[in-house]
């Protein structure tokens, strides 16, 4: 059922209309639906998450199909990237009925972050032409954020250790080849997709805390939130300019 309501979006009655309405007002759209989303969490409404979480990347994926985008290079690994982490949206609904649904989920996250490094290397393919300083920096900064994260969750993990540990290590890889995107396009579009990135890592950070370690209070809210900005800020680099080598 939750896969539909994902379809009714990616295929609309009318595609003129539609083309109009995402570019010219889609900020309120998506606002909107996030926010039926986290009421559902607030008021632990199981219907409501149903219809409005696969909605929340399914309205990106939309989004992208109908504006006009400007050649950029890996757009549809960004598209593939989206559609995985809506795979994973759709699973991670039923996680509470049986893990296997939330083993799942992780996967196709796991493959969505795959798709967006791919996206990051084939969108940025162009020389260099600023180098970022403090790059190294920020990538012992990721490094220890995983291995700290691998040492909180370590002893409560118990069979998942090993695909928990395999999504953690994808995730951080994501943040390092985000930061490579420095100098070979705007920075705009840098900035977007650092800081999606960075989003992506607080909430999956969350997520593993409420779920393995200790119950956080309005997990639901502070994880959604977060997960959905990144997804948008991520779709919104994929429309900034790369940096001429001309």
């Amino acid at each position: 059922m939750a896969w539909n309501f994902g379809v009714l979006v990616v295929f609309p009655e009318n595609p003129v209309a539609m083309k109009k309405l995402f570019p010219d007002n889609f900020l309120f759209l998506y606002l909107a639906i996030v926010a039926g989303d986290l009421l559902g969490d607030v008021c632990g409404s199981f219907i409501l998450n149903l219809v409005f979480k696969p909605l929340i990347v399914s309205s990106l994926l939309v989004y992208l199909i109908t504006r006009k985008r400007p050649g950029r290079r890996g757009f549809p690994y960004a598209m593939a990237g989206l559609f995985f982490s809506w795979t994973g949206d759709c699973l991670l609904i039923f996680q509470s009925r049986n893990v296997l649904f939330f083993i799942l989920g992780l996967l196709a996250f796991l493959v969505a972050h795959i798709f967006y490094i791919v996206y990051y290397i084939r969108s940025a393919e162009l020389k260099r032409e600023h180098k970022f300083r403090a790059q190294p920096v920020f990538i012992l900064l990721f490094l220890c954020y995983g291995l700290g994260f691998g040492w909180l969750l370590n002893s409560h993990l118990g069979a998942l250790k090993i695909p928990v540990f395999a999504y953690a290590g994808v995730l951080i890889f994501m943040n390092i080849f985000a930061l490579g995107r420095y100098g070979k396009v705007d920075r705009t579009g840098f900035q977007l997709v650092m800081a999606g990135a960075l989003l992506f890592a607080v909430s999956d950070g969350l997520l593993a805390i409420n779920k393995f370690v200790t119950l956080l209070p309005m997990a639901g809210v502070a994880i959604m939130s977060t997960y959905a900005a990144a997804q948008y800020l991520i779709a919104k680099s994929i429309f900034t300019p790369d940096i001429s080598n001309d």
